[in-house]
């Protein structure tokens, strides 16, 4: 009887104390500030929650657009016709890996000239 007693209360307090861990959303995930230097000027690319992409160079506004997750890919409308493809990467940070012209056209770039941004927020 003491051991079944036992038992039960391990598995009360137990059953307590584990929650599952939620995963984050594509979406969730890319929500922040990102940055890369090219040469002396630092280019800074923020997706805030409401689906609104800013671009800022040396700290001021350049573009702003409008940004979605679409299957498995962040996809970054700056509203010249031109939807940049991003990924995430392991580290957090994000890499342009592809575009998209007017009439759907995609070019997938080369592993070599994908452009990565470091997450800072």
């Amino acid at each position: 009887m003491k051991n079944t007693l036992l038992v039960i209360v391990a598995l009360l307090v137990g059953g307590c104390a584990i929650k599952p861990v939620k995963e984050l959303t594509l979406r969730e995930q890319v929500i922040g500030a990102y940055e890369r230097k090219i040469g002396e000027d630092a280019v800074r690319l923020v997706f805030l929650k409401n689906g609104v992409r800013k671009g800022y160079a040396n700290g001021k506004k350049a573009e702003e657009g409008k940004w979605s997750a679409v299957g498995g890919e962040i996809h970054a409308d700056a509203g010249d016709g031109i939807t940049s493809v991003l990924s995430i990467n392991k580290d957090g940070s994000i890499s342009v890996i592809a575009e998209i012209y007017g009439g759907g056209k995609r070019r997938d770039a080369p592993k070599t000239e994908h452009v990565t941004f470091k997450k800072i927020k």
